[in-house]
């Protein structure tokens, strides 16, 4: 019977599992034993045949209880059967049979670390470690666990550790990357996800990775090749996609094969569409409202939305938040006092969170983020409310037949010459596409400090990825045209000093002198990036992706802002927040011109001073901060949505009768 077992065995390891399946099987009708039972369970446990390895490894565990194998594979297929409770037990009575075995310390360290139990996860694979420095699996984990604690040095260290064991693991590389990101060592980030590729190719989560790496880096090109890649291993990646739609918008290019491509998300990454619930308001009701969004906190989108929250009518308007993302922000605290309803969508799936919102009977739901991350376009394929609208959180249309309209103006979606790039019905809001919400305590805008200096600072506060060839290019001849004068920028990845160094470089190429570049990192406070404006005397926008919340602090704390006229909205917001202001002199129509309007600017010094003295009162007065007025004309809009879709509703019923 020995000789029987070890046979199978073989078998068994070799991978033959079908023979040794049935050898197990025979060794039991004749003499049952736990170490058959225990190896015929963990057969069937490969075989992800779970409901049938549970009552084996039971019997074997009853047969030899005092076995600590047996009780880890015990403990592993109740995990699997997500009966933690009980795993965890036999994990732990596994530890205690057998205190130098790894094998239970590491499962159990697992499975409390994907019930969130992070720090007990970490002490468990820290005692694992250092009684085995070189159990690379345990050091693989710790490094994980310590990721999720934001422990990040620590977990830096650890992980490189286990490279050091096994430098060819893809899955250490590509953590220690994503570790590495989480502390702005983007560069080196890069060079780990690109080694994880290296040993496999085919990984849709790093090749998107190294995508998002170099997107912060401002290499969009780069960033393009590897959303292409990843999504040619995985094209029903929907993640994937809206980070390729995203980007797209930073790229000077065909606009008519940019709207195709969004057209085909619905095809690639669009699901089944679901009918509609009943909806909750009649004509003349209160209407019930639905914001979805990851942004709700102490994000661009969330200060946009915060007034518009604050300001809806209560006696005509019902609001519910779908939160996408937990954010426990001071903002986030704020907007969720401000909600009627609060529905945290976080872990949800599609179908679930498409059922809530149509339990919730929505009259208009809508999307805040378009193609940025964490979305949940997806939900918007299953209908679950009869008008769908998107709004705010993305420059370009979604590409949806499902999302019926989206909320813009007359200044960044001129009529006539914008709606064929759209598979929304363009709807263009009075008051301008958006209501500005100022910081609270903003410093008091300074005098330019051109007139303390003598000499003029340009700045831009805007991402990387805005900052393309064309845009450096004529930033460098601004500078060349305006001798003695600098240039700030801000953006967290200059934090990075590889990639500040290569940004340098740029403007060297460019005849542009380093020592004239202030470049700075993250600064740890709101109020302390707002006082880095101090230090400017002229804000350059870039193109064609303009910048919005970056234009309107600029704005505020009483900045001129250059802006050129682009063709697309994201290349127009320039156009819409200065026209608003009055400031039409500063939008440029061509390269050139933009030039001459700072080099000129550079110049007028007393223009400036008159500027900043006046321009956070005329904001104020513009109406570009009002939320009241605008969340108004928003509502006004809502309804008329409504009335619309009901006499729709009216026209298709009464044709359906006919047709009977």
């Amino acid at each position: 019977m020995i000789e029987s077992l070890r046979a199978a065995q073989e078998l068994h390891y070799a991978g033959a599992l079908d023979r040794a399946e049935r050898i197990y099987h025979r060794i039991l009708r004749a003499q049952p034993s736990a170490d058959a039972f225990h190896l015929l369970g963990a057969l069937k446990l490969q075989k992800d045949d779970v409901r049938a390895a549970l009552p084996l490894l039971r019997e074997a565990v009853a047969l030899a209880p005092k076995v600590s194998t047996f009780q880890n594979s015990l403990g592993v297929v109740l995990w699997r059967a997500r009966r933690y409770r009980l795993a965890e037990t036999c994990f732990r009575k596994a530890m205690r049979l057998e205190r130098l075995s790894t094998a239970p310390s590491v499962h159990l360290g697992q499975l409390l670390a994907e019930r969130g139990r992070f720090a007990e996860a970490a002490r468990i694979f820290s005692r694992v470690t250092d009684r085995e420095p070189g159990d690379f699996v345990a050091l693989v984990e710790l490094g994980r666990t310590l990721r999720r604690l934001k422990r990040f040095e620590r977990a830096i260290s650890v992980l490189r550790r286990a490279i050091a064991l096994d430098r060819r693991s893809a899955q250490a590389h590509a953590l220690l990357g994503a570790v590495l990101v989480a502390t702005g060592r983007w560069r080196d980030a890069c060079a780990h996800y690109l080694r994880s590729l290296r040993q496999r190719p085919e990984q849709t989560a790093v090749c998107n990775n190294v995508g998002v790496a170099y997107w912060w880096m401002g290499r969009v090109d780069d960033a393009v090749t590897y959303f292409r890649r990843a999504l040619a291993t995985s094209p029903h990646s929907a993640a994937t996609r809206s980070n390729l739609l995203l980007t797209l918008n930073y790229r000077p290019g065909n606009r008519v094969e940019v709207f195709r491509e969004h057209r085909r998300w619905s095809k690639t990454g669009g699901t089944p569409v679901h009918s509609a619930a009943r909806p909750n308001a009649r004509s003349g009701g209160r209407l019930r409202i639905g914001y979805v969004s990851p942004d709700f906190g102490a994000h661009p989108v969330g200060r946009f939305i915060e007034p518009i929250l604050r300001s809806h009518d209560r006696r005509g308007f019902e609001i519910i938040c779908y939160a996408c993302a937990r954010r426990t922000d001071r903002t986030a605290r704020r907007l969720r006092a401000l909600a009627d309803r609060w529905r945290d969508l976080t872990g949800v799936g599609d179908d679930e969170a498409a059922d809530l919102i149509r339990n919730d009977r929505v009259d208009v739901l809508v999307d805040l983020a378009g193609h940025t991350a964490r979305n949940r376009l997806s939900i918007f394929e299953r209908r679950p409310a009869p008008i769908q609208v998107t709004y705010l959180g993305y420059p370009n249309t979604t590409g949806m037949r499902t999302i019926d309209y989206r909320l813009t103006d007359r200044y960044a979606d001129p009529e006539g010459l914008s709606e064929r790039f759209y598979s929304e019905e363009l709807v263009r809001l009075e008051t301008g596409f958006l209501c500005y919400e100022p910081p609270k305590n903003s410093p008091t805008p300074s005098r330019p400090p051109a007139l303390r200096t003598g000499s003029v600072a340009f700045g831009s506060f805007n991402a990387l990825p805005k900052l393309t060839d064309e845009v450096l290019e004529t930033w460098a001849s601004i500078l060349r045209r305006t001798p003695g004068s600098t240039l700030t920028l801000k953006a967290s990845p200059l934090g990075d000093r590889d990639v500040k160094r290569k940004l340098m470089r740029q403007f060297e190429r460019r005849g542009i002198d380093p020592r004239r570049l202030v470049l700075v990192g993250s600064l740890p406070r709101l109020e302390d990036h707002l006082r880095l404006y101090g230090t400017i005397d002229i804000a350059l926008d870039p193109f064609p992706y303009n910048g919005t919340s970056t234009t309107c602090e600029a704005l505020w704390m009483g900045l001129a802002v250059v802006a050129l006229a682009g063709e697309t909205h994201a290349g127009r917001v320039g156009v819409s927040l200065l026209t608003r202001l009055g400031l039409e002199d500063l939008i440029a129509s061509s390269l050139n011109a933009y030039v001459e309007r700072a080099v000129c600017l550079a110049d007028d010094l007393d223009t400036l001073a008159e500027l900043r003295a006046g321009l956070r009162e005329r904001m104020k007065r513009s109406g570009l901060t009002d939320g009241v007025t605008f969340t108004r004309s928003l509502e006004k809009v809502y309804r008329w949505m409504w009335s619309r879709w009901l006499r729709r509703s009216v026209l298709r019923a009464r044709s359906a009768a006919r047709s009977r």
